[in-house]
Formats: C-alpha cells, sequence, structure tokens
C-alpha cells in the first residue's frame, strides 16, 4: 500500500505539482513582475526621482553655480581689469608714449620754442594729465563703464545662459535619459536578466527543490507513515 502511495504521489501528483507551479505559478508571477512592478518601478523613477533630482540640480546646484560665477569669477575679472590692466595702460601712455611725445617736441621745434614748451608748458599739461584728466578717465572707467559691464554681463547674458541651459540643455538631458536610456536599460532587464532569472529557477533551484523533496521529504514522511501504520 505504502509503495503504491508513494508511486501516485511521485509519479502522478509530483508532476501535476511541478507542472502547476513551472505553467501557472510561474508565469503569474513573471507577469506580475512583467506587467505591475516593473512600470510601477519605471513611473516611481519617472515621475517621482527625476524630478526631484531635476530640482535639485535647478534649484540648488544651479543657484551655487550662479553665485560662484557671480560673486567670485566677476569679483576676479573686475580685480584683473582694475588692479592690473589699468595700471599697464597708465603705465604704457606715462612712460612711453609720453616720452615719444616730448622727444619729437624736443628735437624738432625751435630752441624758443623748446625752451617755452619744455619749461612752462610741459609740466603745466603733465600735471594736468597726471593729476587731473587721468584721475578722471580713471573714475569715469571705474565707476561709470565697468558697473554698466557688469550689469549687462549679470542682467542680460546671465540669466540667456541659464535659460538656454534652463530650457534646452536640461530637457535634451532628461529626453535622452527618459527616451533613450530608460527603455535600453528596462529592455536589458526585460529580455536579458528575467531570461536568465527565470532559468535559473527552472533549471537549477527547481530540480533541486525537486530532489531535496523526492529524496528527502518523501522518504521521511514515507518512514513517519510506515511508523504510524505499524503501530
Amino acid at each position: 500500500m505504502m509503495s503504491e502511495l508513494y508511486n501516485i504521489f511521485d509519479k502522478v501528483m509530483m508532476p501535476d505539482m511541478y507542472n502547476i507551479f513551472d505553467k501557472v505559478i510561474m508565469p503569474d508571477m513573471y507577469n506580475i513582475f512583467d506587467k505591475v512592478m516593473m512600470p510601477d518601478m519605471y513611473n516611481i523613477f519617472d515621475k517621482v526621482m527625476m524630478p526631484d533630482m531635476y530640482n535639485i540640480f535647478d534649484k540648488v546646484i544651479m543657484p551655487e553655480l550662479y553665485n560662484i560665477f557671480d560673486k567670485v569669477m566677476m569679483s576676479e575679472l573686475h580685480n584683473i581689469f582694475d588692479k592690473v590692466m589699468m595700471s599697464d595702460m597708465y603705465n604704457i601712455f606715462d612712460k612711453v608714449m609720453m616720452a615719444e611725445l616730448y622727444n619729437i617736441l624736443d628735437k624738432v621745434m625751435m630752441p624758443v620754442l623748446y625752451n617755452i614748451f619744455d619749461k612752462v608748458m610741459m609740466p603745466e599739461m603733465y600735471n594736468i594729465f597726471d593729476k587731473v584728466m587721468m584721475p578722471d578717465l580713471y573714475n569715469i572707467f571705474d565707476k561709470v563703464m565697468m558697473p554698466d559691464l557688469y550689469n549687462i554681463f549679470d542682467k542680460v547674458m546671465m540669466p540667456e545662459l541659464y535659460n538656454i541651459f534652463d530650457k534646452v540643455m536640461m530637457p535634451d538631458l532628461y529626453n535622452i535619459f527618459d527616451k533613450v536610456m530608460m527603455p535600453e536599460l528596462y529592455n536589458i532587464f526585460d529580455k536579458v536578466m528575467m531570461p536568465e532569472l527565470y532559468n535559473i529557477f527552472d533549471k537549477v533551484m527547481m530540480p533541486d527543490l525537486y530532489n531535496i523533496f523526492d529524496k528527502v521529504m518523501m522518504p521521511e514522511l514515507y518512514n513517519i507513515f510506515d511508523k504510524v501504520r505499524k503501530t
């Protein structure tokens, strides 16, 4: 009787259970994962994580980059122009051009004119230019032109650059990720990894589970049943 029961279980019920698991439960589990969980995971990524990442970039990183550019680089450029280039232009004018003009006047004009120019007019002109006009020109450039240039950069060019990045580059990057990379990742998972996982389960784990059940648990159950029957 026990051998009959064992044969019924081993040859009839076990293949049925295996077929139920392999043909009904496994496709259901696969369908649940493929049609329910995967779209949910995709939606979570697409509708929750991506907007968060976009917001972090748009509201945190970009203002920081903007501040670095606005407060560090612009002030550095301002300092370079104000302290290096202006002093160089001043030195070129003061030490090179003035000397050239002085030599032309000194060697061409008549001695009388030379004396008048050299002893009266030149010192006056030099003083007027050096002490009155140069500071005025410097002030005009430093206080009028530089702030205008700075404002043009800060209020016109920077917003334009920001808009280009925010409205052109960011949507492109987002589209690349959303329309190219995500479908690729989904395809890799759906067409490569899922069949592999299914094969591992179907060809490795299922036979092991079957062997454990058939060679370990069934003899144990058989022995228990046999001992109960004898008592």
